[in-house]
């Protein structure tokens, strides 16, 4: 069974830094561009300044007391943006990001979202399938970040 909880950050910021450099080597394979701006100070006040107004979308996955993922999103008016879907290498392809998917968009209504955004890098194809299995719209390339296309999901 998957559970949820918030982030606890005296004991896990070093998993959240290693989870979103992963998220970044998986998004961004054979280019290391991304490292260039990657500043890990910024990040963790990043992190925890989110959890602090969105405590129920800075959560980690837990499966058998183990660490096993992490989600970010915001649930603020009518739209809510996923910041990340992340689950470690061994735990990918046994049907958690549907787990995780179906809470963050659980999550996002019980505040009022009516539609839900993210950004994906193109060469992310792994995601890019997980996304288009759940009905995720292809918006083309986001104009504030050309190097990743935006979706929205209806909630």
């Amino acid at each position: 069974m998957i559970v949820f909880k918030e982030i606890d950050f005296k004991k896990h910021i070093d998993y959240c830094l290693r989870f979103r450099e992963d998220s970044f080597e998986i998004s961004f394979p054979n280019c290391h561009n991304w490292k260039k701006t990657w500043d890990p100070g910024k990040y963790t006040h990043w992190i925890q300044d989110h959890a602090k107004q969105f405590p129920h979308g800075a959560v980690h996955l837990w499966k058998n007391d183990c660490l096993i993922g992490q989600l970010e999103f915001s649930y603020s008016s009518e739209i809510g943006h996923i910041f990340l879907y992340y689950l470690t290498p061994e735990n990918r392809g046994r049907g958690y990001g549907y787990i995780a998917h179906n809470h963050a968009i659980r999550t996002m209504k019980e505040y009022g979202c009516k539609k839900a955004t993210l950004r994906v890098s193109p060469t992310n194809i792994r995601a890019i399938r997980f996304y288009n299995s759940l009905g995720w719209k292809d918006l083309g390339k986001d104009p504030k970040y050309p190097q990743v296309n935006r979706r929205e999901f209806t909630l």
